[in-house]
């Protein structure tokens, strides 16, 4: 089931990203969506499968203007799992993303954020533990093109350890 959903999400932003590809500046767009790989630092979540998957929407609080810096509102979700035992988490927060060039809305940038950062480890037929909410940082640098699609790798850290972790993003803006 998790494959089919991550299949479907991965046709759709492929096709989407296709779609907006022949518009001519689509980096003043509000919303993003992001697909990626999240490779996770956390030694129980590696027990659990050294690979996972992340998805994440951002809404762009200053995308008509031409600042260097871009703010967002981030929602990310992350998974690991295998052989009946799941590790995850959410995320909520605000990112700056600052750009190289003034103006711009495109090229490399890096930048940080911070957010409220949920875990929970799932084992089938034995429930769940909720680690609560916490407060969590993450540091990330990328390329935006003129088109709106983006790359971008970012690393997680709060005090729960399950949520530490690199995830290596591609996106776009609509």
């Amino acid at each position: 089931m998790k494959n089919k959903i991550l299949m479907g999400a991965l046709a759709a932003v492929t096709l989407l990203s296709c779609a907006g590809a022949s518009r001519a500046d689509d980096s003043k767009k509000p919303f993003a969506v992001r697909l990626g790989v999240y490779l996770p630092t956390d030694s129980t979540a590696r027990t659990v499968a050294s690979v996972g998957a992340n998805v994440g929407l951002s809404f762009f609080l200053n995308a008509k203007t031409n600042s260097q810096t871009l703010l967002s509102i981030d929602l990310d979700g992350t998974a690991v799992s295998s052989s009946g035992v799941s590790v995850g988490y959410g995320s909520l927060g605000i990112t700056g993303r600052h750009f190289s060039k003034p103006g711009q809305g495109s090229g490399p940038y890096f930048g940080g954020g911070l957010g409220i950062y949920t875990s929970s480890v799932t084992l089938d037929g034995y429930g769940s533990v909720d680690n609560g909410a916490k407060l969590g940082a993450k540091l990330l640098a990328g390329t935006m093109s003129r088109n709106g699609s983006f790359a971008e790798a970012a690393y997680n850290y709060t005090s729960t350890d399950l949520t530490g972790g690199l995830t290596v993003t591609y996106g776009f803006r609509f």
